[in-house]
């Protein structure tokens, strides 16, 4: 059975180095793939967005995917498609040998991370891991995460959405941390609140990616110490 596909963009160069993908779901929720050049001049993907075949082609001229992060256990969908089309694509996640849709996980990001321009951390306080990833770029790094943080413009159009927005979304209406995630899953709010106010006072933070809407470019700090709040 084909792989199903979802509307999608074309790749978006976000930093040096860095790209993004808008990509679509079943529901009116905007979703993003990251992408990263590596030093050895192969891409690592971050939240997978299954391409068509005009954005493979795209991506390609990037260069050849070799590391794919599974960030947590709700962005998986579409690990399989990227398995099966490069087969010596190496799988990170949060522990080695889990399983996600028949593709397992090859090594702890933790210890196979090996670009010095990168990071990884374990968000803590999470009852399902995230990880965050960390990337230089010009005057700093950039922070990339996965649903801890819904950024703005992150819903389609039409009642749906308006619906979706009601259910899911955060109390400010904007980048922040959705609803769903507070219930779903945060363990331990006084170690999420941490986590969030000690990004703030990074002063080298420059730039959030995020997988459900437009990065945050400005007024970083302000809007971490705003979510921060909502915990």
């Amino acid at each position: 059975m084909a792989h199903k596909i979802f509307p999608h963009g074309s790749i978006t160069e976000v930093a040096p180095g860095l790209y993004q993908v808008e990509g679509s779901l079943p529901f009116p929720l905007k979703r993003n793939m990251t992408l990263i050049k590596l030093k050895s001049g192969g891409l690592l993907i971050y939240s997978a967005v299954a391409l068509d075949d005009a954005g493979l082609a795209e991506l390609e001229k990037l260069g050849r995917p070799e590391v794919i992060v599974v960030p947590q256990p709700f962005h998986t969908m579409d690990l399989a498609f990227y398995k099966n089309r490069y087969p010596d694509l190496k799988v990170w996640g949060a522990k080695a040998g889990e399983i996600y849709h028949g593709v397992s996980v090859d090594a702890d990001i933790l210890k196979a991370m090996n670009d010095p321009r990168i990071s990884a951390t374990l968000v803590p306080g999470l009852k399902f891991h995230e990880i965050h990833l960390q990337f230089e770029v010009p005057g700093g790094h950039a922070l990339i995460v996965c649903d801890l943080f819904a950024g703005d413009d992150c819903y389609a159009t039409g009642f749906g959405a308006k619906l979706a927005k009601f259910i899911l979304g955060t109390s400010s209406g904007g980048f922040g941390i959705a609803k769903i995630v507070k219930w779903r899953q945060i363990s331990d709010r006084a170690k999420v609140k941490k986590y969030i106010t000690d990004l703030a006072e990074d002063a080298q933070l420059k730039l959030v990616l995020v997988c459900h809407g437009v990065p945050l470019r400005e007024s970083v700090a302000t809007r971490l110490s705003e979510a921060a709040a909502q915990l």
